[in-house]
């Protein structure tokens, strides 16, 4: 009886670790990084079936005029984005930017509620006390027309040193209007955009700052490559620079030049990245729903990132001896972030 209740458990056993390696834990509960499940609808109220499902690995898409798929319209359409993430105990702040309408939920709790047409992106925040462990996130999302663009990050709520300042506008801080000639301000247009410690890609990466978040541009300077960047308050107690290519300046569109030592520290420079298909993928001249369809890329077919556009939408590939463009939240990057991949374009 014995000899048989041990083969019987030998054989459970090899059972379930023949199974373990064909089940994947959900990627929410494996790691902090999980997908977002997203699902567009061809409707301002993402009522009905999803004209595409997809997963995205960030919430930060600038669509401006574009659509975010092309079997979607670009105006009057909505979407739903869901997944779970890891969270250390404490106090969290969401900062969920977006034109038009958007809504955030926290285990099911409605945080943040601004479901109404915008005439521009607009940032809003708030701060929540989490317990440690899983917690499920969901946005929700619509574009009635014109531009559209939506990003959601999160961060600890810093420990005030001051009064706080209102939420609504801790991102998009006013400008006294008898001070727009003076002040020149830097307004982010793309979807993510590195700040760096010295005027040029080489210097490190201190922080990222999203699209249309505005800070005060403090001086200018011209790198040996002969690119203006601008350096910025980040309104935290330090400084950086970001590419002037990327960001709008409004205000004084002169502000004063500075000096800075223009010898760059030995840091590692990007040369490509490699990416898998999640979907069959029209391979493009150019980075537009317009361009020429040059080829189809079958599912899971491994693609060299070069870089991407300014909206981030579009990845430039490595394609029959040449190049070419593909869209971006149909690769998926095994061996970069997206936002290591440089803007070329």
């Amino acid at each position: 009886m014995q000899k048989w209740t041990a083969f019987l458990l030998s054989g459970l056993l090899a059972i379930a670790f023949v199974v373990g390696l064909f089940i994947k834990p959900v990627d929410s509960e494996a790691n902090s990084t999980a997908y977002w499940k997203a699902e567009f609808f061809d409707n301002l109220s993402a009522n009905g079936s999803p004209i595409l499902t997809r997963n995205d690995r960030e919430l930060s898409f600038n669509w401006a005029e574009e659509a975010p798929a092309p079997s979607l319209p670009t105006d009057g359409f909505s979407a739903r984005w869901t997944a779970k993430f890891e969270f250390e105990a404490g106090t969290w702040t969401f900062a969920l930017g977006a034109d038009d309408g958007v809504r955030l939920w926290i285990d099911d709790e409605l945080v943040i509620d601004e479901w109404s047409p915008k005439s521009k992106f607009t940032v809003y925040q708030a701060t929540v006390d989490l317990e440690e462990g899983i917690h499920k996130l969901r946005v929700a999302y619509f574009d009635q027309e014109g531009l559209a663009g939506i990003s959601l990050h999160w961060s600890p709520a810093p420990i005030p040193t001051q009064p706080p300042v209102p939420a609504s506008v801790k991102n998009d801080p006013p400008i006294n209007p008898a001070q727009d000639d003076t002040r020149s301000v830097a307004n982010v247009a793309t979807g993510r955009l590195n700040v760096r410690s010295g005027p040029g890609i080489q210097y490190e990466r201190i922080t990222q700052i999203f699209l249309y978040e505005r800070y005060r541009i403090l001086g200018q300077t011209t790198n040996d490559s002969g690119e203006l960047w601008y350096q910025i308050d980040l309104r935290d107690g330090r400084l950086g620079w970001v590419s002037a290519r990327y960001v709008l300046v409004t205000g004084n569109p002169n502000p004063p030049v500075v000096t800075f030592d223009l010898t760059p520290p030995a840091v590692e420079v990007f040369e490509n990245a490699t990416g898998l298909t999640l979907y069959r993928l029209a391979v493009r001249s150019g980075p537009s729903l317009d361009s020429d369809i040059i080829d189809y890329l079958d599912y899971n077919t491994e693609v060299t990132v070069l870089g991407r556009n300014s909206t981030s939408v579009w990845y430039k590939i490595t394609y029959d001896g040449g190049t070419a463009w593909v869209f971006s939240p149909y690769v998926r990057l095994i061996d970069a972030a997206p936002y290591d991949v440089p803007f070329v374009q």
